[in-house]
């Protein structure tokens, strides 16, 4: 996989002397240079080289090794507070003092929350996610607007009677006579579990709450209320004209950008470009 890389110009994270020989090492082989960029570990305590006084000599070794580019070098925010992340900000910055004789052309420490949180640490460049979604959890003067809308098809709809139980281990007894409705979505398509007996969908603009346990390919929603529902109705998880995304992670006690990071595969990409579709990825087909 790091020929690949190598080989097209992607560029790669280490954090270790040791990932940096291999690099080197395998550039030679294929005569291309690897770029990379150095992770500092500022106090969020995940990736990176923490902070002491070998680390400049370290990123010397490093920036002087053959066949080796060094591009960037960057940290990550933990985005505890506003004193905590300036005091990883001013680590960055002491140790970028202390290795400004060679030239790493690109810094950066700012995520989409960082982005619109610090203008003081943009840096060179910043590291956009969850914000080319639409989202941002702070405050900003971009015009966000979500990018994307999950939504699904009906298997089938039908009426049960009062009593019978809904998906497994009937966690859902109808109290009335219902009809329900059978969605072509389930939990490996990346709609959570934890959603089963108090999620709920959009159906014609209206509220269809989720019923019973949510299966792997398939999930359960109510209709009983619900005027002019056919096969060809859409069933809106999240997006535009369906629940809000982050109504929806909070029910499933978990954030947005997970949400957005678990759709599956199997899920066909839908792409729109001045309200037509663009393109279609659908990598089951």
């Amino acid at each position: 996989m790091l020929d690949i890389a190598i080989q097209n110009n992607i560029t790669l994270t280490i954090f270790s002397k040791e990932q940096a020989e291999i690099l080197s090492n395998k550039s030679k082989r294929i005569t291309s240079k690897a770029n990379i960029h150095i992770k500092i570990d500022t106090g969020f305590n995940r990736l990176g080289f923490k902070i002491n006084e070998s680390l400049p000599s370290t990123i010397y070794y490093i920036y002087n090794l053959p066949n080796i580019n060094v591009e960037g070098i960057f940290s990550h925010l933990a985005l505890k507070d506003i004193e905590s992340d300036y005091e990883q900000f001013n680590k960055f910055n002491k140790l970028l003092d202390k290795i400004k004789c060679i030239d790493i052309p690109i810094k950066h420490i700012c995520d989409s929350i960082g982005m619109v949180s610090y203008k003081d640490f943009h840096m060179n460049m910043v590291r956009v996610g969850a914000s080319l979604y639409g989202y941002n959890s702070r405050k900003s003067i971009m015009n966000l607007k979500p990018a994307m809308t999950f939504k699904s098809k009906f298997a089938q709809i039908k009426t049960i009677k009062k009593g019978e139980g809904i998906s497994y281990d009937y966690s859902y007894i109808a109290d009335k006579e219902m009809k329900i409705g059978t969605v072509l979505c389930g939990y490996s398509d990346g709609i959570p579990r934890s959603l089963s007996n108090k999620g709920y969908v959009y159906v014609n603009g209206k509220r269809a709450n989720i019923l019973g346990k949510i299966c792997m390919d398939q999930c359960i929603v109510d209709l009983t209320d619900i005027k002019d529902v056919s096969m060809d109705s859409e069933v809106i998880f999240y997006g535009n004209g369906g629940p809000k995304l982050l109504d929806v992670a909070n029910l499933a006690d978990t954030n947005r950008n997970e949400l957005l990071s678990i759709v599956s595969r199997r899920v066909a990409r839908v792409y729109i470009k001045d309200k037509k579709i663009y393109k279609i990825l659908d990598y089951l087909s």
